[in-house]
């Protein structure tokens, strides 16, 4: 892609995925072939990375990449980062997104208006400088005023910087300031969820129930009325987060009427997607559904059929061992998780075998344990330098190194 644009004269389009990721597979099937983007290519070039695959190693060793998807637009001579957009995003603000970052090549922004603060705060945020990100989202704000299109995009960049530092007084208090004026297709749901992390961790009862509770409001008035931009997987997602919000608050009874409205949305959409693929976009977040409501033999029925459908992805084995092990059935887990591990790859068949170390424990399978856990550090050793020293990743390789310890 990168000589392709060198060769054309045009920017990069990046976007970072996984198979395992619902929004990147909506953003795959739903949102990047609309044809409203078409004229947009020919200005950039396209470009697809699987996060998880060996030969994009090098692409993410010297990008970060905190969210899935996170979009990137790109110079072609250096690959510098000209922007990024974290998570789902609508046609129309992919449009806006690609748009501006062409505009900022071009340099059609003043260089001391709101753009060139927010595409700074962008860079930053791409090299995971996040005391940089958090001034310059802050200097566009402050630039842009409470009327400037992008503020939303950028209280959100501000709150996810300063949720990256730890600093969640003032994650939580930009929440409890910034919630209600959050607009956008699926930016209401992404802002909330980070503050309601941020909340949980503040000191301050005050703080913390006003930072929650204007949460709950956003999420109430994005959920009741959703934008006709956003996609089935972003109104899905924000009812998941308001569901668990309500649960958190002690309202049951909200919590199952919210689950009950996102298992509607979601049936109504697998049953209209043109195939088993494109349907399986929505299946991680119905069997989270199913299983919240008590209804596990559905989320098991469902990817049962689904793994039938697909019988070369790790997804459909992998979700069903997880909503087995979820309803304490063991045992039959192990065959689809096994099977999910014989296909998955890099970090994510990381993850499948630290759960098939700890199932077989928890079977007395001391053999099987042992198995697994030396596949998992031998996995491990060959990731790359960032995929290693992602802190989920590290701790699995240290965890794994103490259980074969006790094994000895």
């Amino acid at each position: 892609a990168m000589r392709e644009a060198r060769a054309s004269g045009r920017a990069v389009f990046v976007e970072v995925w996984a198979p395992w990721c619902h929004t990147c597979l909506s953003m795959k099937n739903f949102v990047l072939p609309d044809p409203a983007l078409a004229p947009l290519r020919e200005r950039l070039v396209f470009a697809a990375v699987d996060s998880d695959r060996e030969d994009n190693a090098a692409f993410m060793d010297r990008y970060a990449v905190n969210v899935w998807p996170t979009l990137f637009v790109l110079e072609p001579e250096g690959g510098e980062v000209v922007s990024l957009w974290q998570g789902s995003a609508s046609v129309s603000e992919l449009r806006t997104f690609l748009q501006d970052a062409l505009d900022a090549m071009d340099a059609e922004h003043a260089p001391d208006g709101p753009l060139a603060a927010m595409l700074a705060a962008k860079k930053a945020h791409a090299a995971g400088d996040w005391p940089r990100a958090a001034q310059h989202y802050q200097r566009a704000l402050d630039r842009g005023g409470a009327d400037w299109p992008r503020r939303s995009e950028a209280l959100a960049g501000l709150v996810f910087s300063e949720y990256r530092q730890g600093h969640w007084t003032r994650c939580a208090q930009l929440g409890a300031d910034h919630a209600a004026s959050i607009e956008g297709a699926a930016v209401p749901a992404d802002f909330s969820w980070v503050v309601l992390d941020c909340a949980a961790e503040v000191k301050a009862p005050a703080l913390r129930d006003r930072a929650r509770a204007a949460v709950l409001a956003r999420l109430k008035r994005h959920t009741d009325s959703p934008p006709d931009a956003a996609s089935v997987d972003d109104r899905s997602d924000a009812l998941a987060i308001y569901a668990g919000a309500l649960a958190e608050s002690g309202d049951r009874a909200g919590e199952r009427a919210a689950r009950e409205k996102q298992i509607a949305l979601l049936e109504a959409a697998a049953a209209e997607a043109p195939g088993p693929k494109e349907a399986a976009t929505f299946d991680y977040a119905r069997m989270g559904a199913y299983l919240a409501l008590g209804r596990g033999s559905e989320a098991v029925a469902m990817l049962r059929e689904r793994r039938a459908q697909l019988p070369d992805s790790y997804e459909p084995p992998a979700r069903l061992a997880q909503a087995l092990i979820a309803m304490r059935k063991d045992r039959e887990a192990v065959e689809p998780l096994e099977d999910a591990v014989s296909k998955a790859y890099g970090p994510r068949k990381l993850g499948y075998l630290a759960t098939l170390a700890e199932l077989r424990a928890r079977l007395g399978d001391r053999s099987g344990q042992r198995e697994a856990l030396v596949a998992l550090l031998a996995l491990y050793d060959g990731l790359s330098a960032s995929q290693r020293a992602q802190r989920a990743n590290r701790k699995r390789a240290e965890q794994a190194r103490r259980q074969l310890a006790r094994l000895r």
